[in-house]
């Protein structure tokens, strides 16, 4: 049986700021590899890659992947929208383990956006879609599917996980020409939605699939699928937190968790193999700022605060208190360098055995 471990992290438009232009761009290629490396991942999948620079960031990550893991990685990038998009997607996986992606007749990835219209933020049509990848363990022969998807930012949102789980390529894989059944379902997303407490919504991925697996006909079946954790994972904005603590930095909280808001994302993951053994977490990449001995501690505390020109190097970066290694130690600068030096959501790690 294969255990495969999936990352999942909206990592917040990384474009030309981050990519390429920011003095921090290998610190910053170097955290998401490290991140991946300590979930022991398998696969990661990013959302939020900025057209421009997707291809170029994966192709880094993959890099210093098989530089800390010392095997071979490979990456599958698509934009979001099929006319073409600011956004895309990253599949990023590792090569000779207990899995591979499957090929089709004619030996192409199983690799792609949905063929079903995804909602935008005005309307039900014409949005980004998701992206999906189809792979099979080496050792059982199991067919798994894993998409990622970046749903709009308002009540579209619903309409979005309805156009996810009616997407057919999660349910079915070509596999050298023979159309084969997706039992394993590890859907990756920023779904918009806080699964606390807008339970209808995840319906469409949570109620009972259809034997073999399809896409949904009506409201009564779904994707067959399991939130991997309700944990919080949306990081606070600055904004925010001065509503909720006031100007003065002195009184807002000492601990990590107190600067999370809501659930917006999450891995829906169904297994008939064996559907009870998942365990999933939230990475706390705060808490882990705060730790003066993690490897993430270690290559935040480098991070520039200005480029060569004297600029802030991201956002309230000039707001830091000297030496950065060690205001690092409390949540509020932890806090604020993970927020907009890295990004506003944390990494959700999933472990499975398919």
């Amino acid at each position: 049986m294969a255990t495969i471990n999936i990352l999942s992290w909206n990592i917040e438009v990384f474009g030309p700021q981050k990519y390429g232009n920011s003095v921090n761009n290998y610190r910053l290629v170097r955290l998401i590899a490290i991140v991946g490396v300590q979930a022991g991942a398998d696969i990661l999948a990013l959302m939020e890659l900025s057209s421009s620079t997707a291809e170029a960031v994966c192709y880094s990550v993959c890099e210093a992947l098989a530089e800390y893991t010392e095997e071979d990685w490979r990456y599958y990038v698509v934009q979001a929208r099929p006319q073409g998009d600011r956004e895309s997607y990253g599949i990023i996986y590792r090569t000779g383990g207990a899995f591979a992606p499957v090929l089709d007749g004619h030996n192409n990835l199983n690799a792609g956006l949905s063929t079903v219209e995804f909602p935008c933020n005005w309307f039900n049509s014409n949005g980004r879609r998701a992206a999906v990848m189809g792979f099979r363990t080496t050792d059982t022969n199991n067919n798994f599917a894993v998409s990622v998807y970046h749903a709009p930012p308002n009540t579209f949102a619903r309409n979005g996980l309805q156009s996810l789980a009616m997407t057919p390529e999660i349910y079915a894989v070509d596999n050298a020409g023979a159309n084969q059944a997706v039992y394993e379902r590890l859907l990756c997303g920023d779904y918009n939605l806080d699964v606390n407490s807008e339970t209808g919504p995840y319906q469409w991925l949570t109620d009972a699939a259809e034997n073999p697996p399809a896409p949904p006909a009506d409201d009564q079946h779904g994707a067959g699928t399991t939130a991997m954790t309700t944990d919080d994972t949306h990081i606070v904005s600055l904004q925010d937190g001065r509503r909720k603590w006031g100007d003065n930095s002195d009184t807002w909280p000492t601990d990590a968790a107190s600067y999370l808001n809501l659930q917006l994302d999450n891995i829906f993951y169904a297994s008939t193999i064996n559907p009870d053994n998942a365990a999933g977490t939230v990475i706390d990449l705060v808490a882990k700022v705060m730790d003066s001995d993690s490897l993430v501690r270690g290559i935040v505390q480098n991070f520039d605060l200005v480029d060569g020109d004297g600029n802030r190097a991201f956002p309230n970066a000039d707001c830091f208190p000297d030496p950065l290694n060690q205001c690092l130690d409390e949540a509020i600068w932890a806090w604020l360098i993970v927020r907009y030096g890295i990004s506003d959501h944390y990494p959700l790690h999933l472990s499975i055995d398919l």
